[in-house]
Parts: structure tokens; sequence; C-alpha cells
């Protein structure tokens, strides 16, 4: 049974600020940086067990001071006995004992965790990084972001100097929409040679929503973040799931959801101009095209990208290109990548039934200067447009 802490009280307080209209609030950054991290030496069963230990013993103020280094924070938490679930001002963090998910959107620093990620769990007798996973898909608006988010390559240089192990991969046009990829060789840590569980997680990414789509994440909508996701559809996705939802003033939308051992993930930026949606889950299902139906319809966007990496048999994934099948769209792009445990699905698709608002063609990657750093929290991008 999962349970909710008491919101933060400090963040929101911030978010209640009403701010006036200006140029950030049709230019956010929806599309989020996602880090995912495995660390050991932890048998598989440990990871996600019902026993707290490793990183689910670290200490609430030990995160804020990370997260304040992304320049983000925590508005909420749901836990239940596998994982803990923290709705940020912009986007989320899941936490199981020896693994961490942190994705955030907007101009936040996310990679300027990692070394502290590491010292702390280092502190709790993880000192083994057995795969590290870092992706986002073609900044909106590269300009804007600070040091060492300005390009990909930059990224990539970064992540160079702390692991000397990682590889980066593109996926997908440079010229339209495409997603980047940072992975770390996986270090050899099992203790058994029994099969590793099945491990999947599907990642959607949809930009230029239909407007009658984003209605409900408007506050003029008069919608609670309850209501907001009913009236979407959000909370008949898993129906059994424990949503934790919140609507960001004037506009936006956040929700973690924990469904046993698994999750989903949404964030809203409706704006026109900037209007993006993403959807991320651990469910595992034989086949994702019912579920990928069910979110499409929900936003109706005139561009979808998604990605499946899977630890199941090669096999068995070639038989997974065959999904993503939407009715009224045209795959531009399908793309099958084998690593050595995990593989990868890349597929991208265009509506075909309705005119694009704005041009698809992506903005190219700037490297930029050092910039100084935004407020001590991030609330002002969450209340700007959020997908927070």
């Amino acid at each position: 049974m999962a349970h909710v802490d008491a919101q933060n009280e400090e963040a929101q307080v911030a978010l209640e600020v009403v701010l006036a209209d200006g140029p950030q609030y049709d230019t956010f950054e929806g599309p989020e940086k996602l880090l995912e991290v495995w660390f050991g030496p932890m048998d598989d069963e440990q990871i996600d067990g019902t026993t707290k230990s490793g990183l689910r013993t670290v200490a609430r103020a030990v995160w804020d001071e990370m997260l304040s280094l992304v320049k983000c924070q925590v508005l909420n938490v749901i836990s239940n006995e596998h994982f803990d679930a923290y709705l940020l001002s912009e986007s989320s963090m899941f936490v199981w004992n020896g693994r961490l998910i942190l994705k955030t959107c907007g101009t936040t620093t996310l990679l300027k965790a990692v070394p502290m990620l590491v010292k702390v769990a280092n502190g709790v007798g993880l000192d083994l990084i057995t795969q590290l996973f870092y992706s986002r898909k073609r900044f909106l608006f590269p300009e804007k972001q600070i040091v060492p988010h300005g390009s990909f390559s930059h990224e990539v240089q970064y992540l160079d100097e702390l692991f000397d192990n990682g590889s980066a991969y593109v996926m997908g046009k440079l010229n339209d929409e495409h997603w980047y990829l940072y992975m770390t060789a996986p270090s050899i840590t099992r203790k058994t040679s029994t099969p590793l569980p099945s491990d999947k997680t599907l990642e959607v990414l949809m930009g230029d929503l239909h407007p009658s789509a984003v209605k409900p994440f408007f506050k003029t909508s008069g919608f609670s973040a309850k209501e907001a996701s009913k009236a979407a559809g959000i909370a008949e996705i898993f129906p059994d799931a424990i949503i934790d939802d919140f609507a960001f003033d004037p506009c936006g939308y956040s929700c973690n959801a924990i469904i046993g051992k698994h999750y989903f993930t949404i964030h809203v930026t409706p704006q026109e101009s900037c209007s993006f949606a993403s959807f991320e889950t651990n469910v595992v299902l034989g086949d994702y095209n019912e579920l990928l139906r069910k979110v499409a319809a929900i936003f109706k966007p005139g561009t979808l990208s998604a990605t499946l990496f899977s630890n199941e048999p090669v096999d068995s994934m070639f038989h997974s290109t065959n999904q993503f099948d939407l009715e009224g769209y045209t795959k531009t792009e399908k793309i099958f990548y084998q690593f050595p445990i995990y593989n990868l699905l890349f597929v991208a698709q265009k509506e075909t039934t309705r005119s694009l608002r704005k041009s698809s063609t992506a903005c190219a990657e700037v490297p930029v200067v050092a910039q100084s750093p935004r407020p001590s929290t991030s609330v002002t991008s969450a209340l700007l447009a959020s997908s927070s």
C-alpha cells in the first residue's frame, strides 16, 4: 500500500506566486533530461526488494541538497514497499534500493547531480556503478540551456570526465526529430547465473499537442490536479495506479504513479508555441500498441517518438519493431540497437491527418558560454510552463 508524504510547504507557497506573462512563458523547455543509474554490489532481488536498504536509507535532506545542484525541488513524495516516487518542481525522481532515475525539464542542470549521487551511493555501501544511462530529445531552445547542457557534445565531454567506459549515440535525423543517448558499459557484478528479471522502459515524447487536448492543464480550466487527471484520461491509463498529481499555475501538469513494483510518470507543457508531453513507464508488457494508443489519444500530438529499452532476447525485440503502429500517423524513423544487455527500439512518427501548426525542423545545438545560475529554486520555470 502506498503512502503519501505531506507536500513541501515552502515549494507550495512559491508555486502559488502569480507571475506576469513574459517572453519565457512561450519558450519553456518541456523535453526532459533523463538519468538512470544502477548501483552495486546488490542482488537482483534486493534492487527493488521490500526491505529498505542502500539508496532508500538516504535522508531526505541529502536528496534536497543534491536537487539544489540541479535547480529543482521536491513537491511531494509517494512510496510503497518497493520504491519512492518524488514529484519535483521540474519533473520526477524515483529511488529504489540500488537504482535511481532523475528526470528534469526546463533549464535544470541535471548532470551536476552525478558526482554527488555517486558520493551518496558510496556512503551507503554502493561503491560500484553497474550501468548509467543519460538520454534526451533534441532541445526546443538549446540556446537557453546552462553548462554543461548547451549541446550534446558538451554533455558527453562532461560525462567522459567522470567515466572512462561511456559511449554516445544519436537516434534519428539531425535536421528533424532525434534523440540522444549516453551509456556506460555494464559492469559484471551479478552473484547468480540465473536469467535477469525482465526489465523494460517505454518513453513516449510528444510535441505539437492539439489545443483541445491541453485545455485541462491550464488553471483557467478550473480543474484541480485530480480533476485534470480524470478529464484528460490519465487516471484511466492504469486504473489501479496510485497517482500523485500536481497542477501548476498558470499552466502545466505533472504526475507520478505507483503500480506495485512499477511506475509511470507524465509531464505536460501546454502552451501552443512549445507544447510538449512526456510519458514514461517500466510496466512490462508483451505488446505496447494499446498503451501507446491510449497515451496518444490523450494528447493528440502532431509529432511522437517512442523508445523502448529492454533486456529481453534479441529475437523478441525484432518482433517489437512491429509495435508502435498508430492510425493516422506515418513512421519517419525506425531504429534498432543491440547492446550487451539492453536493446533499444526507437520509432519517430508524424501525424498525417493534421497540418502541423509549426515547423518540426530541429534547432541547431550551439555551444553556450557559462551563464549565471538561476535562482536557488526552479519554481519560476515550473510556474511558467512546467512540464515539470
